[in-house]
């Protein structure tokens, strides 16, 4: 690894990914952001997106796509030359216009005209969707799971306000849980095995994606889901049966749920550990927004 300063960031220090993978080297962290950057779809399509079209020099359009090389190309000599992490700086440089639209910001402007009503438009806010939703690549999760830092490094590229915000929402590094059906439902928290009361309102926490748990599912109010997402099979069973679930728990935070009485709200992302009869917040478990 290139001697890094003391201001730059270590990828073995990094404050984590929304979705816990424990496969991943820690030191191969940033590097693995840029490779997951550069194969999804949302790259390749930026060679559709046309940036400016400049008369006198030709009659091709400036594209998404060869803007977003030469800025990484550029960033990663400047990063070199600070002494900066170059695979962190590469992955923003690339991602940073994922969510721009055609036609350069007059594009911007005409769609934040059109949108206006509903908060406006803004390509780099636009951008950390595109890296944290909308792309489609893996049975888990939604998105790219990317690590904190380089969804970060995203989002700087915007306004203040909303950069300010991913600091603000997710202050130890990472996003905890994430709607997948909506609706909200009380109930007992059980982990999934085969002998679930009838007696009670069940909110089922299951260890896995695996379709032996869709019996017991059905049969729950509400469904938390160790990993998950939306192409994962049970997530698409529970999506088609509409039981309220939210997915992103890691298997150390599981057992806590065991028996408690549960506030599961999918309609904001929230998790809450009511007291036994289900009178009273007891603690609030951290949501996403």
């Amino acid at each position: 690894m290139p001697h890094l300063a003391p201001w730059a960031s270590d990828a073995r220090r990094s404050r984590g990914r929304r979705i816990d993978e424990p496969g991943l080297a820690a030191e191969q962290g940033y590097r693995i952001d840029r490779e997951r950057i550069v194969h999804c779809t949302a790259f390749r399509r930026l060679v559709y997106k046309t940036q400016v079209f400049i008369n006198h020099e030709g009659d091709l359009f400036r594209t998404r796509l060869t803007h977003s090389l030469e800025v990484a190309q550029l960033a990663r000599s400047m990063a070199r030359e600070l002494q900066l992490n170059e695979d962190l700086v590469e992955a923003i440089a690339l991602a940073h216009d994922l969510g721009h639209t055609p036609f350069g910001h007059a594009g911007q402007d005409a769609l934040h005209d059109c949108m206006r009503a509903h908060g406006g438009f803004e390509h780099n806010l636009q951008s950390l969707r595109v890296v944290d939703v909308l792309e489609q690549c893996h049975a888990r999760f939604d998105g790219l799971n990317l690590s904190f830092e380089a969804r970060e490094g995203i989002l700087k590229h915007c306004s203040c306000v909303h950069a300010e915000r991913l600091e603000r929402d997710e202050p130890g590094g990472v996003l905890w849980l994430r709607p997948l059906v909506s609706g909200a439902r009380e109930g007992r928290g059980r982990l999934a095995r085969l002998d679930l009361p009838d007696d009670e309102p069940v909110i089922l926490v299951v260890p896995d994606q695996s379709l032996q748990w869709q019996p017991l599912a059905v049969r729950a109010v509400g469904v938390v889901m160790v990993g998950g997402g939306v192409l994962s099979h049970l997530g698409l069973q529970l999506l088609q049966a509409r039981t309220p679930t939210l997915y992103g728990l890691t298997p150390a935070e599981a057992p806590a749920l065991e028996g408690a009485w549960l506030l599961l709200d999918a309609d904001s992302g929230r998790l809450e550990i009511l007291s036994d009869g289900g009178a009273g917040a007891e603690a609030e478990r951290r949501g996403a927004s």
